[in-house]
């Protein structure tokens, strides 16, 4: 097992992940990231471009930084779907879980 690569600062791999989220993610879909130690603000910007709200960022155990959260366009979730998702990145494969939100049809 080894890491991604996530590039000179580090938000390589959010910054790949968030253009395929831009087309999938549904109005009041949630969109969340655990993030490395001083990648919170930055991850938590890229996303508020994104989703149009001001994400959350939440701590971990030990007081850290740990996942930002943000719901698109800000609506209220009501029922989610969530389906898992196999992307190829820099010749690495990454596991995602993508959610879907909204009423039953």
């Amino acid at each position: 097992m080894r890491a991604l690569d996530g590039g000179a600062d580090g938000l390589d791999v959010y910054r790949a992940l968030m253009g395929p989220a831009s087309h999938i993610l549904a109005d009041g879909g949630l969109l969340a990231f655990e993030v490395g130690a001083g990648q919170a603000d930055a991850v938590a910007q890229m996303m508020a471009l994104l989703c149009g709200t001001t994400p959350q960022i939440y701590k971990d155990l030990a007081g850290f930084d740990r996942v930002v959260l943000a719901s698109k366009a800000g609506l209220p979730v009501k029922e989610a779907d969530a389906v898992e998702k196999t992307l190829e990145y820099d010749s690495e494969t990454v596991r995602v879980w993508l959610t879907r939100h909204g009423e039953k049809q």
